[in-house]
């Protein structure tokens, strides 16, 4: 039967629309996802988020995030660009016991320091929960609009350590023979202890445009700061004595003690120094 035009286009979008939806409900039925909001965690180029699953129904509920490897796993959207969304272990079983809730820490990696929001984050993956319609337990949440924290502003302008669970300040500006000294003042305002450490060595520029060698006073040595304490680190910016500096760019290593012993880079960045 040949249809006409109208019924051609209606049968068109009704065929779009039947295409673009799941086979599957969005959620699990009894299974409810939280993102916590207020705890997400910037650092350096890494966003790290927590999400609480709890399994209202009688039995228990095993999951798969992102199971799987055949899908687009590029489920976060952000400034027209998109993302993956990862996590240590995700790949394994989730068992979430019936009346219980289990939290999950994901992350999604190689992400702008200076985007302030995702526009939205589909969780996805396999579970235990099928049915006829759906054999494999697959589900999605979708959350939208998500904040990302800002870091915190320093004493100084333009300087900052680029992680939110941090507080930094410059203490101390000056020389030490021929080279430049920045004592500095991290604050560990996050729930875990944080041991940083720094194995490379950084970079500076002068307003001449000139190149200097940075370093930790303490290079391949570890400080531990407690949640709530504060520690000083020494950046050395190499012959550095005298100078007026554009940028002085340094990374350290964080590690996470507990939970899911998480580690990442960040970026330690003193801008507009000078010892003169």
């Amino acid at each position: 039967m040949k249809l006409s035009k109208p019924a051609f286009v209606i049968a068109g979008i009704l065929f779009a629309v039947l295409s673009s939806a799941s086979a599957f409900a969005a959620g699990l039925p009894g299974v409810e996802v939280e993102l916590l909001r207020n705890k997400i965690h910037h650092a350096g180029v890494a966003v790290m988020m927590d999400f609480v699953i709890t399994n209202n129904s009688n039995k228990a509920v095993t999951i798969h995030l992102d199971a799987n490897p055949f899908e687009n796993h590029r489920n976060v959207i952000a400034d027209g660009d998109t993302y993956s969304l990862d996590g240590a272990g995700k790949y394994n079983g989730i068992v979430v016991p019936p009346g219980e809730s289990v939290k999950k820490t994901l992350y999604v990696d190689n992400f702008p320091y200076n985007i302030k929001q995702f526009d939205s984050i589909k969780l996805m993956g396999r579970s235990s929960v099928t049915s006829k319609n759906n054999p494999y337990g697959e589900f999605f949440y979708v959350f939208k609009d998500v904040e990302i924290p800002s870091f915190p502003n320093s004493n100084k302008n333009k300087c900052f350590f680029l992680d939110t669970e941090f507080e930094m300040s410059v203490d101390k500006i000056a020389a030490n023979g021929n080279d430049l000294e920045v004592l500095v003042s991290l604050t560990n305002n996050g729930k875990r202890n944080k041991r940083i450490s720094c194995t490379q060595k950084g970079k500076a520029t002068d307003n001449d445009g000139n190149e200097y060698e940075v370093k930790d006073s303490q290079q391949y040595m570890y400080t531990d700061i407690a949640s709530g304490e504060s520690e000083n680190v020494k950046v050395i910016v190499m012959d550095g004595a005298k100078r007026d500096f554009k940028k002085i760019r340094l990374m350290y290593n964080v590690d996470e003690v507990g939970g899911d012993k998480l580690s990442y880079p960040v970026l330690l960045q003193l801008d507009g120094l000078s010892s003169m």
